[in-house]
């Protein structure tokens, strides 16, 4: 008499396990059908559950500030790929600044590259490249 059982996992997005000691990640929300067959003794058993999962960032943000100040006045107005997003208003060359920081132009975006413009009301300019990853907080220092 064969008492050994097999576990067999399916998590609904393509991945699956073999075990009884199980933990998965999920990498996008929505629902998945969740499947535990158990086979063994000759017979084999099976049942399903959904699982809705919401809780995975689907975006980032990124702040842009000034890494370097070479007698900049004025707000420096900061676009992302064309659209503006606010200004930077406090030029502290000696601090890196968190997403949120009040003084600096932070945005929220899904994940991607984006093109980064500056201008200062005095005429500077500064442009370069972000890569927003989502649940993070990217940061651009312009010099």
């Amino acid at each position: 008499m064969n008492t050994a059982f097999t576990y067999t996992w399916t998590f609904g997005d393509g991945s699956s396990y073999n075990g009884t000691d199980v933990t998965h990640t999920y990498k996008q929300n929505g629902t998945y059908n969740i499947t535990l067959v158990v086979s063994g003794a000759d017979r084999q058993s099976s049942t399903a559950k959904a699982a809705l999962v919401d809780n995975i960032a689907t975006t980032g943000q990124g702040i842009v500030y000034l890494y370097r100040i070479n007698n900049v006045k004025g707000n420096v107005a900061v676009t992302v790929n064309g659209t503006s997003e606010g200004s930077i208003t406090i030029y502290d060359g000696t601090r890196i600044p968190n997403c949120g920081d009040a003084g600096y132009a932070t945005f929220t975006r899904p994940a991607g590259t984006y093109n980064i413009g500056a201008k200062a009301q005095s005429g500077e300019s500064w442009a370069g490249m972000m890569t927003i990853v989502n649940g993070q907080c990217s940061k651009l220092g312009l010099q």
